[in-house]
């Protein structure tokens, strides 16, 4: 069992971007503009706590890859860009739920719609965890096509073409 300690941007609306250190969040923070900033109480980074791994998550097999990782910056940006498609009715039972989804993306920045998949959901009945799923979906394809595909650099395409966005309704309110 593997226990980390994690940091997230406070004040992000909703969506969370997790550090593995606090020096990688403020990195994040630092690269972005501050037209790109959601709110002015955004920008603080505070520990998420403690999570437990009881296995390595299952991804593609370990190689070297031929380009950089994104940088904290560009994927803190990548989850902003969903943020305005979102929506969650606060007064359903949806709005109880956290809910991770999965999708890959073509290179050109499109997710492919028959990818997307929830990889895991917290709270609520069953019904909720799906309601909260088809909203983060709608989310994802939706800004992808009103910003005609998502901006992140083509020379990583590798890093991002399978990405897991979660979903926080509880975050949203607090704004």
């Amino acid at each position: 069992m593997i226990s980390i300690l994690l940091f997230v941007v406070a004040g992000g609306g909703g969506l969370s971007a997790e550090f593995a250190t606090e020096t990688a969040c403020q990195a994040a923070l630092e690269q972005m503009t501050e037209e790109a900033r959601p709110n002015p109480s955004f920008g603080k980074c505070v520990p998420k706590g403690n999570v437990e791994l009881s296995k390595p998550p299952a991804r593609r097999p370990i190689t070297a890859p031929a380009s950089p990782p994104l940088t904290a910056g560009e994927w803190l940006q990548f989850f902003l860009a969903i943020q305005p498609c979102w929506n969650v009715d606060v007064g359903s039972e949806a709005a109880d739920v956290n809910v991770t989804i999965r999708f890959n993306m073509t290179p050109d920045g499109m997710p492919l719609s028959s990818s997307i998949t929830q990889v895991s959901a917290t709270g609520g009945s069953d019904a909720a965890q799906r309601a909260a799923y088809d909203s983060g979906r709608r989310a994802i394809l939706r800004c992808a096509v009103e910003g005609s595909g998502y901006s992140l650099p083509d020379e990583k395409y590798e890093h991002w073409e399978e990405v897991d966005v979660t979903f926080d309704p509880a975050e949203m309110r607090v704004r």
